[in-house]
């Protein structure tokens, strides 16, 4: 059985303990320490602090009955003219167009944290009451500008636990909050400070899926350094992305061989076409009918599979196509489509979401064909300086195809110098560690926002 590694605690003013500790450099050349000590492990006091923790309660839910916003008292920084508001997912509408224009501006995008996917997911996975929106807002001499929002989990008994939790859901790959690229510390330390204040009072937030070398986790690390928080990473690994230059697409020259082999037999059997479809919705709707005739349609996993699911992808797509963010590609042999591709896109980050084929032709690989295509598109075009693959790690197509890595983590961040964040990921990791069984692993998706 693998073992989960031990929790990566972010050095922020930690006391030196007596025992042996092995330091290194994080990609986002932030100084990190290992702690090997069995202080790492939650002590019995330690546990019982954290079990009485409560982030959003369903008692705190109960001002949001009525899908209002609700505003949190005095701003976190009076000096940054800050307001924090929080609002139910039912009213998170209202705030569709700020939410937008913050995506464009912000310090790390996020599609997967943006209105157009947010907003559906919110209504129809999440359910009217379990969701909220954490928004901080800016006052400008035009108005009021949102410079940060943050979807948060409205977690019961076990989530308190672990203090507050931005919600990822399962059709997301990445769970970083979408922070204004101006002044971003100042936004993160009033976001914090907010989630320590009533009515949360959570002694840590946790953030699933964060890439690791990018701007954000750069910002949070030198929030933590100059505040004194702490931060721990675990469960980190790393992801194929697709990086604009010529060193982009890495394959070898026996595979490539071995597909133009698998390209002319395809040929055999009617003419070969790779389309980029400019009916989106008909698109989607194929690409829909592929994945359900596959492997995911015998496990059950497919979208067709979903209601809710199908219902927030098909909103997404269409919102992102309205304004030229998303793509849907497709291999057509003859008249019949065996592989499909949804690639979507904002502020030069592109994300490869979905990918599917016809298993009948599984022996001329029609997705890594397709996959192969739409990366030399994408290289040529040269309006995407990053492509997040979207994948799991070791992906036996993808990883084959594109040569960058993007390592990435989740994070247990104090929302204030003493939250045991080592205790609580170490907590984590050692219990998975320890068991296979069933109630360890869903303790452990349930931290990260999954559900598996």
């Amino acid at each position: 059985m693998n073992r989960s590694p031990p929790p990566r605690v972010l050095r922020t003013h930690l006391p030196s303990p007596p025992a042996r500790q092995v330091a290194w450099t994080d990609p986002c050349d932030v100084p990190c320490i290992r702690r090997l000590s069995p202080e790492a492990a939650p002590k019995r006091n330690n546990l019982h602090q954290m079990w009485n923790m409560r982030a959003l309660t369903r008692r705190d839910a109960a001002c949001f009955q009525d899908g209002s916003a609700h505003a949190m008292g005095l701003p976190s920084r009076p000096d940054a003219g800050l307001r924090i508001e929080l609002r139910s997912g039912a009213a998170a509408r209202d705030v569709a167009g700020p939410w937008a224009d913050l995506a464009r501006r912000a310090v790390e995008p996020n599609i997967f944290a943006g209105s157009d996917f947010m907003i559906p997911a919110m209504e129809r996975i999440a359910g009217r009451s379990k969701v909220s929106l954490l928004c901080l807002w800016r006052g400008d001499p035009g108005g009021p500008r949102l410079v940060g929002a943050l979807p948060l989990a409205q977690g019961g008994r076990l989530i308190s636990a672990f203090g507050a939790r931005s919600w990822r859901p399962s059709l997301s790959s990445l769970g970083h909050p979408l922070i204004d690229a101006d002044d971003p510390e100042s936004t993160i330390e009033a976001l914090l400070d907010a989630l320590r204040a009533p009515p949360h009072r959570a002694s840590s937030l946790v953030l699933p899926q964060v890439p690791m070398d990018g701007p954000f986790a750069r910002a949070l690390a030198a929030v933590a350094d100059r505040t004194g928080r702490r931060i721990a990473a675990y469960d980190r690994h790393e992801r194929a992305v697709l990086r604009s230059g010529p060193a982009g697409l890495s394959i070898r020259k026996r595979t490539l061989k071995e597909l133009g082999r698998q390209r002319r037999r395809l040929e055999e059997a009617g003419p070969v076409a790779v389309e980029r479809a400019s009916d989106i919705d008909g698109a989607f709707e194929t690409f829909v009918a592929l994945e359900a005739s596959g492997w995911k349609g015998a496990r059950g996993t497919a979208l067709a599979m979903n209601a809710d699911a199908l219902s927030v992808m098909r909103e997404t797509v269409r919102g992102l196509a309205a304004h030229g963010s998303c793509r849907i590609d497709l291999l057509r042999v003859g008249p019949r489509c065996i592989a499909g591709a949804l690639v979507v896109w904002n502020a030069g980050h592109g994300w490869f979401w979905k990918v599917a084929y016809d298993e009948a032709f599984a022996r001329y690989s029609p997705g890594v064909q397709l996959a192969l295509e739409v990366t030399r598109d994408i290289l040529a075009a040269g309006d995407l300086t990053i492509v997040d693959s979207c994948a799991v790690r070791d992906h036996p197509m993808i990883d084959h195809l594109w040569h960058d890595r993007m390592p990435v983590a989740d994070l247990v961040v104090g929302t204030r110098p003493d939250a045991p964040v080592a205790a609580l990921a170490s907590h984590v990791a050692q219990t998975l560690a320890r068991s296979g069984r069933a109630a360890a692993k869903k303790a452990y998706h349930l931290v990260k926002g999954e559900r598996r």
